[in-house]
């Protein structure tokens, strides 16, 4: 691909500004966004219909995209509102059940796998969530205060706390 995916424009239309290609959009950041709506709601179901949803939402809303952050990390912005508003809607909800195990290369990465699954389970989906974008999506302190839409020291001290709970988790330790 000669176009860098963050660099998708806008154009301007009398409704406004809208995503000049819904579709290449869609192609280049569906699997990331999917990832990102699997560790919000932990279920493959789910995950899917919220990652629709956000392509949705995003599409209605490109005037509000203005360029100061690229545009996966403003898909994941709506994708956390996006789930804020499923979370009000649907109480009974229950993240994180049926999961399918994930297939493994020996048994020890399975359990290891298995371990953190369970663990990341147990998690709240604030820490989750920031844990996904840190380290699996690679997101960088600046790209995770304008997706979480908090400040700078905000971000660290919540990942921070979400490393420690997650090593607790894992091995009940209280090291950092």
């Amino acid at each position: 691909m000669s176009e860098k995916p963050d660099t998708l424009t806008l154009r301007v239309t009398e409704s406004g500004n809208e995503l000049r290609e819904p579709a290449r959009a869609a192609e280049l950041y569906y699997d990331r966004l999917y990832r990102v709506a699997y560790a919000l709601c932990g279920d493959f179901h789910h995950a899917e219909d919220l990652t629709q949803e956000t392509f949705a939402a995003a599409f209605k809303a490109a005037g509000s995209f203005r360029g100061e952050s690229s545009v996966f990390t403003w898909l994941v912005a709506i994708c956390r509102r996006q789930w804020a508003y499923r979370r009000r809607g649907d109480r009974k909800f229950k993240p994180m059940e049926n999961v399918e195990p994930s297939i493994s290369i020996s048994r020890e990465q399975d359990d290891a796998r298995e371990e953190l699954r369970s663990a990341l389970a147990k998690m709240e989906e604030s820490d989750r969530a920031i844990l996904v974008l840190f380290h699996l999506e690679n997101f960088s302190y600046q790209q995770l205060t304008q997706a979480l839409d908090l400040p700078l020291g905000t971000v660290k001290r919540r990942l921070f706390e979400a490393r420690r709970k997650l090593r607790f988790l894992i091995d009940g330790s209280h090291a950092v």
